[in-house]
């Protein structure tokens, strides 16, 4: 009995069966890691464009065709 255990679990324990585990394992991680580098990248994107929508109080938002001239918000306060 104490010898059928250790063969089937000689069967499976085998170098093909660790093998199929350990490749299925690498799969699986490396997808996980596909996918939060994906949302990475979408966080970076989203962070570098946040910045150009914003304006700081010192420059002005509006763009004006050469020749027009534009009055800007901070222009009608003076």
């Amino acid at each position: 009995m104490f010898a059928n255990l250790v063969n089937s679990m000689k069967k499976i324990l085998s170098e093909r069966n660790l093998v199929v585990v350990l490749f299925i394992a690498a799969l699986v991680i490396f997808s996980f890691a596909q996918e939060d580098a994906e949302k990475a990248e979408k966080l970076n994107r989203d962070a570098a464009i946040l910045p150009s929508l914003l304006v700081s109080p010192k420059q002005s938002a509006v763009v004006a065709p050469a020749g027009e001239t534009v009055i800007t918000p901070k222009q009608q306060r003076q």
